[in-house]
Formats: C-alpha cells, sequence, structure tokens
C-alpha cells in the first residue's frame, strides 16, 4: 500500500503487496462454476436481461462486517471462490450472448462485459479467467486501428497480474527481475506514461537490497515525477537503516516515556501502520496472536502510528486492545519516525535484534521464524 492510497477492500483486488494467494485450479474450476443456461435462441432481449440480472446480484465489496471483524482464513477462501465462480460464470454467459447474437446491438456491450468480468476473476485469483483474458488481449493487440492508450492499458494490465502473481507467490529475485524488464520494455514504448515508473517502484520494494537500491536510485535520477523522485528517495533512505542501531525514544500516545535502548536484550517488532490501512486492520489479528506467543519469550512490539486523527487511533487501540507502546503525533505520512525511517509503504515491519540493531526491513512475510531465530541469538 504505497501511500496509503487503497482500502483493504481495493488493496485485496488488486493484488499489489498484499494480495491473497492465487485460487488452485480445483479451487476454481469450470467444473464447479454455476451451472450455465444458454439463452434462448428467439429471445436475445431475454438473454441480455438474464445477464444483466446476474450481473446486478453480484457484491461490489466484501461483506460489510469484515471492515471491522477479520474472517477466518477459510471464510476469505470461501468468499473468493465462491465470488470468483460467479464473475467467470457471468463472464461466459457474456460471451455466450455475443456468440449466438454477433449482430444484436448489446453484443459489443457484452465482449467489454466478458474482458470487465475476468479482470475481476483474474484478480481474485481465478486462473482460468486470466488464460481467457490472455486470449482477449493478443487478440485486441493485433488490431492495427487500437489507440495508443488503450494498447498500453492492455500491455500495463498483463503485467500488472504478473506482479501480482510474483507477490502473491513471494516469487524469487529471478522472477522480480522479469517484471522488471517488462516494465522497461512497456517504459520504452511509452516513455511520456508515468504508470512504468510506480510499477519499477513496487518492484525495488520487493526487491533484495542490492537490486532494491539499485533500481531505487536509477528512479531517484531520472524519474520525470517529483512525488516518486521523492519516494525513490525515501525507499533508499530506508534501505540505509539496516545493519545500523537504531535510536528511538519518544512519549508514547499514552503519554509515557519510552526508550527503545532500555529494550537491550529483548527482539523488538517496530510496526509503522494506521487505522485506515486495510491490511493491517485486516491483520492486525495475527499480530496480537505473534505478541501473545512470543512475547515471554523475549519479544517487544512498539508501533509508530501514521494516523491524523488521534481519536480514531485511540479507538483503534482500544477496540483491538492492542498492548504496546505507540507513538503518534498526526502528521500522517509526515510523521517523525515515517520520515526519519524512510516509510512510503503501510504497514512496514522491523524486526531489531537484542542489540539494538536493525536486522529486517521487511519482518514480512516470514516473520515467526525471523523472531524465533533472533531470540536465539547472544547479546
Amino acid at each position: 500500500m504505497r501511500d496509503g492510497r487503497l482500502t483493504w477492500f481495493a488493496a485485496a483486488l488488486a493484488g499489489g503487496l498484499v494480495a491473497a494467494p492465487l485460487l488452485s485450479a480445483s479451487d476454481t474450476s469450470t467444473a464447479n462454476a454455476p451451472a450455465l443456461e444458454q439463452p434462448a435462441a428467439t429471445s436475445a432481449e431475454q438473454a441480455w436481461a438474464d445477464l444483466q440480472a446476474l450481473i446486478a446480484a453480484m457484491p461490489s465489496a466484501y461483506p460489510e462486517a469484515w471492515q471491522t471483524n477479520r474472517p477466518s482464513p477459510q471464510a476469505y477462501l470461501e468468499y473468493r471462490v465462491s465470488l470468483s465462480r460467479r464473475e467467470a460464470a457471468a463472464a461466459q454467459k457474456s460471451r455466450d450472448f455475443y456468440a449466438r447474437y454477433p449482430d444484436h446491438t448489446n453484443a459489443p456491450a457484452a465482449r467489454l462485459r466478458e474482458e470487465q468480468l475476468l479482470v475481476a476473476a483474474a484478480q481474485m485469483g481465478y486462473t482460468q479467467a486470466v488464460e481467457r483474458l490472455n486470449e482477449i488481449e493478443v487478440e485486441r493487440l493485433s488490431n492495427p486501428a487500437l489507440s495508443p492508450d488503450e494498447r498500453f492499458d492492455l500491455k500495463a494490465r498483463a503485467i500488472r497480474r504478473q506482479m501480482m502473481r510474483v507477490s502473491a507467490n513471494q516469487e524469487t529475485a529471478k522472477s522480480l527481475a522479469a517484471c522488471e524488464q517488462v516494465v522497461r520494455a512497456l517504459q520504452a514504448e511509452f516513455p511520456a506514461r508515468p504508470e512504468p515508473w510506480e510499477m519499477l517502484l513496487d518492484i525495488a520494494g520487493e526487491q533484495a537490497d542490492v537490486p532494491a537500491r539499485t533500481l531505487a536510485r536509477d528512479i531517484a535520477q531520472t524519474c520525470p515525477q517529483e512525488d516518486l523522485k521523492r519516494q525513490a528517495g525515501q525507499l533508499l533512505k530506508r534501505l540505509d537503516w539496516a545493519g545500523k542501531p537504531l535510536k528511538l525514544k519518544f512519549t508514547t500516545l499514552d503519554k509515557k516515556t519510552f526508550d527503545l535502548e532500555a529494550l537491550r536484550g529483548k527482539v523488538v517488532l517496530v510496526v509503522f501502520w494506521a487505522s485506515w490501512c486495510g491490511p493491517y486492520v485486516a491483520g492486525v489479528d495475527e499480530d496480537l496472536a505473534g505478541y501473545e506467543k512470543w512475547h515471554a519469550k523475549g519479544l517487544e512490539v512498539v508501533g509508530i502510528c501514521l494516523d491524523k486523527n488521534e481519536a480514531a487511533a485511540s479507538r483503534f487501540i482500544q477496540d483491538r486492545q492492542i498492548p504496546w507502546p505507540q507513538y503518534f503525533d498526526g502528521q500522517a505520512w509526515l510523521t517523525k519516525w515515517a520520515v526519519e525511517c524512510g516509510i512510503t509503504q503501510l504497514p512496514t515491519f522491523w524486526l531489531i535484534d537484542k542489540s539494538g540493531i536493525v536486522r529486517d526491513l521487511r519482518a514480512r512475510p516470514g516473520v515467526e521464524s525471523k523472531i524465533e531465530k533472533l531470540l536465539t541469538e547472544s547479546l
């Protein structure tokens, strides 16, 4: 979630850095999809009305209750499977319509609707939707009359799907390098577009130290967008903290003194978060469970809150019964310790070892094993 512009629902749909695992073919196979009724050959109008009704009946968001009460992983997966099947079924019905009635006035709209539904299903992890979407994109890109904007959007969409897969599957540095290569090709073809720079910054945020520095430095030096240059500079600033001592001292939200130096001999997880950050809200129960498991063994947690509204931050902390100390100054992205640490994404998790040294700037995923390893180290 760069600069916190996405809600949890939007972030989950976009895939991004918090994408859920892709659904397997067995989860979403067409054999398990709802049975499709073929539209009556004598009634295109009725077939179109049926399609519209099917689409209108689909939810446009996750259940509202999930914004405050995180579902179980099983409930979340079941919902994704169910919704992706419905989107795939509606996409197939759209295709059936324009195949059966190619000259109907609504045939072009049905083609567009199929593509939109496949995009939605693909974002939910439906692999068969990706296969069909690839076919559509190849066909559309072969059209010499396609506008430059349409051509860019199609290519960028395919690249974002590739990036989503790499992020969701926590793939290797080689996969991230492949993503960078295709983004560079897109950038060369459309040098005036800002989006490839944004993609490159996202890739840099996922990479290991050396390639991340190289890419971030290139963005900071050559990107024409000042905001992205600033974020690349912040990323470089964040990377510079690796292996250095963090001198973290402040007055907490509840007016107590916090000094990281007093926690020498403890492993400390520093959490940069905000109550408006959907991925953090969705995962805070996991953080609380980890704290309960490891606290007695030597883990401490400290929060750096990027909220503007103190009441909202305090209410969230109280409602979730978050026990660890919190820094808050109401400056959002200009929060003192967010600026000092070069934070441009939320949530961000840092691990500090028993000597007060920053050991991991991307503690998630795999935070439990990382904590366990640091706890075994001698001071």
